[in-house]
């Protein structure tokens, strides 16, 4: 049974009940693909499933700013196990798709495509387990529970909770920035880096889509394709780690044979990196928030100082 049962009142919805459709929203969005990972794990099961995993937990994190919560704080621990535990499964799996459009190129990595495969089967029975001993019921009841008491506390704490909101986008902004001025082109972690803290800030750009204004569809999607810059160079760096190991248990006389394939993914990362330098600067363009003139606030000085 459905948990969506905000209240909407007959004048515009309240800041509390926008939070919270929100929240439901992406509730709804997790329970399916539980659900459906819980029949069979495919690659694309999994995938929807980390990403409306990570999407929830960016709403609770919302909610947990503007109202305490130990019933979404144990939720959002449980979450986190589950996502961190889906990680590697993912990672199996990208690189998979990567070896299958090269193998006839490069038949000497069939051998690692196949320890890949037998890895990713592996992995796809753990999680299948692990997904059907969710009780989906007892999630329900939950946050059936934890909405009764954010209803009735956001209602009672509105314009703190607002506040509170914003200031959160705009320190994790901040913090964005602060990174960017740190990465170096040759230091692949800080390029990652700067993608979990830019990934943070996307999610809660979109967890606040239908409660702040300036938050448009157009934004969201440059957002997700600044995103994908970053993500495409670390799939690069987790599978080349993965290859590295690899080639350690090869002889060392069949090495060359790899090295044309290490070759093009060298220049691959040049090429990736290089595309998402020439864009890096578009984050600056990201800050959204409002005030009710409608021009954009820049995020306070103070607040600044605090994250940088």
């Amino acid at each position: 049974m459905s948990v969506s049962t905000t209240v909407i009142s007959r004048s515009a919805p309240t800041f509390a009940e926008r939070l919270l459709a929100s929240f439901d929203q992406r509730w709804e969005k997790y329970r399916r693909e539980l659900k459906r990972c819980q029949k069979t794990c495919s690659e694309k099961a999994v995938h929807d499933l980390r990403v409306a995993t990570r999407r929830l937990i960016s709403s609770i994190d919302i909610m947990l700013i503007a109202v305490e919560d130990n019933r979404l704080g144990k939720l959002r621990q449980a979450l986190r196990k589950r996502f961190r535990e889906s990680g590697a499964l993912r990672d199996v799996q990208v690189q998979l798709v990567r070896l299958e459009k090269v193998r006839d190129k490069y038949p000497e990595l069939e051998q690692f495509y196949t320890l890949l495969l037998l890895r990713e089967k592996r992995m796809l029975k753990n999680l299948e387990k692990e997904a059907r001993k969710v009780r989906i019921g007892t999630l329900d009841q939950q946050v059936r529970e934890s909405r009764i008491h954010l209803l009735r506390s956001l209602e009672e704490q509105s314009a703190v909770a607002k506040t509170a909101v914003t200031g959160a986008a705009a320190a994790s902004f901040l913090r964005t920035v602060a990174l960017l001025g740190k990465v170096d082109p040759e230091a692949p972690d800080t390029i990652h880096n700067l993608r979990i803290s830019f990934k943070k800030l996307r999610y809660i750009v979109e967890s606040l889509q239908h409660v702040l204004p300036g938050i448009s569809p157009a934004l969201l999607k440059a957002m997700n394709q600044y995103q994908l810059r970053m993500g495409l160079i670390q799939d690069l760096e987790v599978f080349s780690e993965t290859f590295r190991r690899y080639l350690t248990k090869v002889r060392k006389g069949s090495r060359i044979n790899f090295l044309p394939f290490q070759q093009e993914l060298t220049r691959e990362r040049q090429v990736l990196v290089a595309e998402f330098l020439e864009h890096a600067g578009e984050v600056h363009e990201f800050w959204t928030m409002k005030d009710s003139s409608g021009h954009r606030k820049t995020p306070s000085s103070s607040i600044q100082q605090r994250v940088i």
